[in-house]
């Protein structure tokens, strides 16, 4: 059977290109990052409840119980395993406190010095073949991935690196409120087991922490399907239309540029200049991105040069 040929106009065919080139929002929870997380963050909330007789009672959740409990449930684990394994200790706890390691990362050493009362930080060094125990001077910048790494390396001095991790939890949990705000987590997680209704609570909290990589990465999603269309219609990749980002030569661009008055380069995501389908030459672009948003006005001259960013 042969269909006959619809004749649409401008509007509709506008609403079908916005179609194909938009891609569905999709539901974050359906992502596999979103899946690895929510799988990482129940290993730390069954850990937790381990440390914790199941969070039966609030002062249950101490950094010598959680400690001690982790670092015997982790022990016989690979290296790269048991860094994964406090790095996730260190976002739960960040997570459920209201804290970031962006914050606290310059709090960190002040806290060893002034409140532990430490001077030095135990480490590990590697070299032909052997391992010695060392310590260094409290940096002023510590950011939990390099603490725990630390801590993990510090396996042949066990007591070291239990003293480490007490440290760094008794500084997360070290407002009552803190404390409080795990324990009403963590209790209602061991509650919601008996319906399978745990991982629901927990959801906005992995939500949370994933939400700005898994959008970042469906930015490009238009870029691609795009792309795949322009294939579909016969125009060639690298040369119809770029694969890469575009600039523009300030030299052969006129931009006037606020306060300054001067030329800058500035790149766009997607460019292209060919013959669409019905047969009307045309530039179509999608996601430019200023590098700095100070520009007034932008025009182009008849013998502006587009060419790729790796040129």
């Amino acid at each position: 059977m042969r269909l006959p040929t619809i004749n649409l106009n401008l509007e509709t065919k506008l609403k079908e290109f916005d179609v194909w080139i938009t891609p569905s929002i999709g539901e974050l929870q359906d992502t596999e990052r979103f899946q690895s997380v929510m799988d990482d963050v129940v290993k730390i909330f069954e850990s937790l409840a381990t440390a914790t007789d199941n969070f039966n009672q609030i002062n249950s959740c101490n950094a010598i119980s959680i400690s001690n409990t982790f670092l015997q449930l982790i022990e016989d684990q690979e290296d790269r395993e048991v860094r994964k394994a406090l790095e996730a200790l260190a976002t739960v706890l960040f997570i459920v406190t209201g804290k970031s390691d962006n914050n606290t990362k310059c709090q960190l050493p002040l806290y060893l010095r002034d409140e532990a009362g430490w001077e030095s930080i135990p480490v590990v060094k590697k070299g032909r073949g052997s391992s010695v125990l060392s310590s260094k001077k409290i940096p002023r910048v510590l950011k939990s991935d390099s603490y725990m790494k630390i801590v993990a390396d510090l396996s042949l001095s066990k007591d070291q690196q239990r003293r480490l991790l007490q440290e760094f939890i008794k500084f997360v949990l070290k407002d009552e409120s803190c404390v409080s705000q795990l324990w009403s987590i963590g209790h209602s997680y061991t509650i919601l087991k008996q319906f399978q209704k745990e991982r629901d609570l927990l959801a906005p909290l992995v939500i949370f922490q994933v939400r700005g990589s898994v959008s970042a990465s469906g930015g490009h999603k238009p870029e691609i399907l795009l792309r795949e269309r322009f294939v579909e219609w016969g125009l060639q990749a690298g040369i119809d239309f770029n694969m890469t980002d575009v600039v523009v030569e300030p030299e052969e661009a006129r931009i006037a540029i606020k306060e300054t008055g001067q030329l800058e380069q500035r790149y766009y995501e997607t460019d292209m200049t060919g013959m669409n389908p019905d047969g009307i030459t045309g530039t179509i672009s999608i996601q430019i991105s200023w590098i700095t948003p100070i520009v007034e006005t932008f025009q182009w001259n008849a013998s502006t040069k587009l060419h790729s960013a790796t040129d």
